[in-house]
Formats: C-alpha cells, sequence, structure tokens
C-alpha cells in the first residue's frame, strides 16, 4: 500500500526531485526549478516538473479517483498503465504516437513519461473547435487504434492484462450507475431540465437488462489489446500530431469496445456519419474481418449515455433537445433486435 508521506503533490517537490534524480531521470546536481499540473488528471495525480535542462510528466495513482476523492479506485491500476507502455514500446506504429516510459517506480506507483511539449486534450472538440482538422485527426487515432489491435494477433501476449479491479469499477459507471432510479448526479446542474427530459428512458427495465448484457461482454475474457478510454480527454493535440495518453484502463477484451468508445465521442462531438467514416478507413483491415459492427453501435450507445446521464461528465456545449435526441437515439440503438454477441 502507497503510505500518503509519499504522495506526490505540488507541495512536495524535494519528495519528486528525489526519486527523479534516484531513477537517473535528473543528474544528482540538477535542480527542480518548476512543478505544476500536467492536465486536470481525472484518475491520477499528473505533474510537469521541469529543471534548468529538461521537462518530464510524473503520474501517480491513489487508491481513490483523484478528481472524485470519495470514489475509492484500485491502486494497482498503474502496474497495468506501465504494462501497456512495456507492451507496445518496441511497436513504432503505437508507441510513436505516445509518450516514452523513462521509468517505473512500482513501490511509490509512479510513471515517469516524456514531456511531450505544449498540447493540450483533444477535450476541446466538443465545443466545435475550428482550428482542428478533424478529419486528419480521425484518420490518425483510427489508424493507430487498428494497429493496437493488430498487435494482440502478432507477437504481443496480452494475457496479462486482466485490470480486473479497474474493470469492476469502470464496469459500474458505465453499464450501471447512468440507471439508477435517482442519478448519482444532479444531472439538472449539467443541462436544466435534464433529469425529467430522460426520466422514462434512464428507468427502462429493458434498457437497463441491454446494458448489462453489454457489461457481461465488457467483463468477459478477450483476445484484443485494448486502450479501454479512447475519447478525447486520452488524445493530445500537440504538434507532432494527434497523440494518445492515459491507458492505465487497457485490458484484453474484444476490439468491438474501443471502437464503440471512439464512435460514441465522435457522435457527441457532431461529427457527420461518424460510424461510415470509421468503417471506411478500416474496410481493408484483416484484424476486424470478424468484428461485430452491431456490437461497436451498441457499445457506442451505452457510452453516449453514460457521458449524458453519469458521473463522468464532459465540457458539452449541446442543449437540452439535441441531448435528449442522443439519449433517445442510444435509448433505440440498444432495444433494437436481439443482443449483439
Amino acid at each position: 500500500m502507497l503510505k500518503k508521506a509519499n504522495w506526490l503533490t505540488l507541495e512536495t517537490p524535494e519528495l519528486v526531485a528525489d526519486l527523479l534524480k534516484r531513477q537517473a531521470i535528473f543528474e544528482p546536481q540538477e535542480t527542480l526549478v518548476r512543478l505544476q499540473p500536467a492536465g486536470e488528471g481525472n484518475m491520477n495525480v499528473t505533474l510537469r516538473a521541469e529543471s534548468d535542462r529538461r521537462s518530464v510528466i510524473v503520474k501517480q495513482s491513489r487508491p481513490f479517483v483523484a478528481k472524485y476523492d470519495s470514489i475509492p479506485a484500485p491502486l494497482e491500476r498503474i502496474e497495468f498503465e506501465a504494462a501497456f507502455y512495456r507492451l507496445t514500446e518496441s511497436h513504432q506504429q503505437v508507441s510513436g504516437q505516445m509518450p516514452r516510459l523513462l521509468a517505473w517506480l512500482p513501490t511509490h506507483y509512479v510513471l515517469v513519461l516524456e514531456d511531450l511539449g505544449p498540447a493540450a486534450d483533444a477535450t476541446c472538440l466538443y465545443a466545435d473547435y475550428p482550428q482542428v482538422q478533424l478529419p486528419d485527426v480521425i484518420a490518425s487515432l483510427v489508424m493507430w487504434l487498428k494497429t493496437l489491435h493488430e498487435l494482440s494477433k502478432k507477437s504481443v501476449d496480452v494475457a496479462s492484462l486482466d485490470n480486473r479491479a479497474l474493470r469492476q469499477l469502470n464496469h459500474a459507471h458505465i453499464f450501471q450507475i447512468p440507471f439508477l432510479d435517482a442519478p448519482a448526479i444532479d444531472l439538472d446542474s449539467v443541462c436544466p431540465g435534464l433529469s425529467a427530459a430522460t426520466q422514462t428512458l434512464r428507468t427502462d427495465d429493458s434498457l437497463r437488462r441491454a446494458c448489462l448484457e453489454l457489461g457481461e461482454l465488457y467483463l468477459s475474457e478477450g483476445d484484443f489489446l485494448l486502450h479501454g478510454d479512447f475519447y478525447p480527454g486520452s488524445w493530445l493535440l500537440s504538434d507532432r500530431g494527434a497523440m494518445v495518453i492515459d491507458p492505465e484502463f487497457c485490458f484484453a477484451g474484444p476490439a468491438e469496445f474501443d471502437l464503440g468508445v471512439l464512435l460514441a465521442h465522435l457522435q457527441l462531438i457532431g461529427c457527420q456519419s461518424p460510424l461510415g467514416a470509421i468503417q471506411d478507413l478500416v474496410a481493408d483491415a484483416p484484424v476486424y474481418a470478424q468484428l461485430s459492427w452491431t456490437l461497436v453501435s451498441r457499445f457506442a450507445a451505452v457510452e453516449v449515455l453514460r457521458r449524458l446521464l453519469g458521473v463522468a461528465q464532459l465540457p458539452l456545449t449541446m442543449n437540452l433537445a439535441a441531448r435528449a435526441e442522443l439519449v433517445q437515439s442510444a435509448h433505440d440503438e440498444l432495444l433494437a433486435g436481439p443482443p449483439a454477441t
């Protein structure tokens, strides 16, 4: 267990500097001149440590969710993130679009990562960010995801990436909590009128059953190496192009889950015909020869519902009517025909 005395914060620069020197990331005489947050750090504490010679990212897990310290979370989740970096580091088409892992400190549950420099995460896309060439970004991310999934069919052994404890936490927040009789958050504070507008659909027993069936697939064993949380908060828009970060939710599972999360967020961004765009990009990919696009669409539907009705809200600018329309569409997708398997 990580002792509180070893928690890294903005108020512990000496501890951060000592860890970096012991890992030979900083030289013995090198001085830490600036320590600041690196992004919002939803799940973990993420700091940018700068000396007069270099800058690195220091990431540490806690026994709870960093953004919501009332929600317990498995401390060992960062071990799986470290394993993901190690599994992919020799595969340039994947690792080249991610920060390099510089050090893994298991006693402190700390990753030290390459600092990708000035970059913003892609959550700006929810607000119709005009400076971004969205088709290019989407193409880059889809091809990265395809290449990641292909590794599972080549030389990467994904059997060790069970990540069961974090998956169980995520399962609750995706497939159960958004559909409680009483919302887990004040939906009207997110968007006035959202609670009443969605109550009938949220509490539909058929919808709940459909989500739980999908949840069982999410928790089942699978053959593909997944990122596990492939949405704009895990993408950086940098001078090097679209980069991918935060694979702490990684696991071995169905490829449809990663693709479904991607599809959901392209819908939330407001992309036109996002499913067709993804399909066109991977039309000839042998790794997806047996893929169920119905299952992709249903994972997308539950992710849309989770983001509109659950705890993990997004910086969306859409009005009540648009949100209600997305909820209705996702509901209809999940209840259309037999379960996708």
